[in-house]
């Protein structure tokens, strides 16, 4: 196993799923004509029962997939809500690191306290310091600050060596005026599906 393929199972050890459109990105791959490697490669690696993939097709407030998704033979399957949120936390770490930032720790649902997170990301950023976020992704249109009170208490509670209080990114599409009124928290930030933000919040 060499090149590409080696590197596509180091991905997946770190994010579990990607989707195809994801993997051109990740690859800085644009043309469609240098996209036929990457789709033999990856038709390759599914014959030979290294990977899974399914089509996956999507269009929520502004993200939308159209391709397939490509996961490691043997792992679980997500559907409806948490495919989604599980696509959308592999975009996040692809865009990271195309924009340059150095993902030290990358963790799936992750409870801090008595609270659940979508992921817990630990990186370098452009300035060489670590930074330690943690991600929710609400699907649901829906953003309970409640579960962001006290959070310096809640973060001696967890298994995680936390450096400081995190910061917290919320992928929502909630972005009504009343949304911002009820966020009081300063280490609370807002993208929505797009994404477009994303790097002012790193």
């Amino acid at each position: 196993m060499v090149g590409i393929e080696k590197d596509i199972l180091i991905l997946l050890s770190k994010i579990r799923y990607v989707t195809e459109s994801q993997l051109a990105n990740f690859f800085g791959i644009k043309r469609s004509y240098l996209k036929r490697p990457l789709k033999r490669t990856l038709k390759k690696m599914c014959t030979e029962y290294i990977l899974k993939k399914r089509p996956v097709n999507i269009n929520y407030f502004g993200y939308r997939e159209n391709s397939y998704i490509y996961y490691l033979d043997g792992s679980k399957e997500y559907q409806g809500e948490e495919l989604l949120k599980v696509i959308i936390g592999s975009e996040i770490f692809i865009r990271m690191v195309r924009e340059g930032y150095k993902i030290r720790r990358f963790f799936r649902n992750v409870q801090i306290d008595n609270e659940k997170y979508d992921m817990y990301i630990e990186y370098v950023d452009i300035d060489y310091n670590i930074v330690q976020i943690l991600v929710d992704i609400e699907v649901l249109n829906k953003i309970d600050f409640s579960k962001y009170e006290n959070l310096q208490t809640k973060v001696k509670n967890s298994t995680i060596p936390f450096i400081d209080v995190p910061d917290i990114l919320v992928v929502s599409p909630d972005f009504s005026e009343e949304t911002y009124l009820k966020n009081n928290y300063n280490n609370v930030n807002i993208v929505d599906f797009s994404m477009n933000k994303l790097s002012k919040y790193l």
